[in-house]
């Protein structure tokens, strides 16, 4: 448990992927896994970093269902699992994650922007999950500021 945000943290983080990769194989359970960073223009000050970080996990946390986790990936970056989401609702589902987290850090931070990429969760190896995930990051990135985004 990361002290300060109170949720996973890296180590955690990459252990619940892990235990969820499982169960999604053994399951008929669907999952969309989504990457959160801070758009690279941010000011990486320490201090608003971490403002900025409690205000990121504060907003995903209010804007997912209990059975839903957040975690911390370090490197400034964030996760969250939607257990039970479809590859067809994945978009829709992203996006109002997005945009609620992204009114919360802009009543913060005017001019910070956020953006996530994500993945449903498939037959795969953790990973290759993260590969994955920041490759669509890199994509959220690369279209502007506060966009999200998928390889799917």
């Amino acid at each position: 448990m990361d002290k300060d945000l109170e949720i996973l943290d890296p180590i955690s983080t990459k252990t619940e992927i892990d235990v969820i990769l499982g169960f999604v194989r053994e399951s008929s359970i669907e999952a969309v896994i989504s990457l959160v960073a801070l758009d690279p223009t941010v000011n990486n000050a320490e201090d608003a970093q971490k403002e900025m970080h409690s205000v990121i996990v504060d907003a995903l946390s209010a804007n997912i269902r209990y059975t839903d986790i957040v975690g911390y990936l370090g490197n400034n970056q964030f996760m969250f699992v939607l257990l039970g989401c479809s590859k067809a609702d994945a978009h829709v589902a992203v996006s109002r994650i997005h945009a609620r987290v992204s009114e919360r850090l802009s009543n913060y931070a005017p001019g910070t922007t956020i953006s996530f990429g994500y993945s449903n969760i498939g037959d795969t190896e953790y990973n290759s999950l993260l590969a994955n995930l920041q490759q669509a990051l890199l994509l959220a990135h690369r279209q502007g500021k506060s966009v999200a985004a998928s390889t799917n």
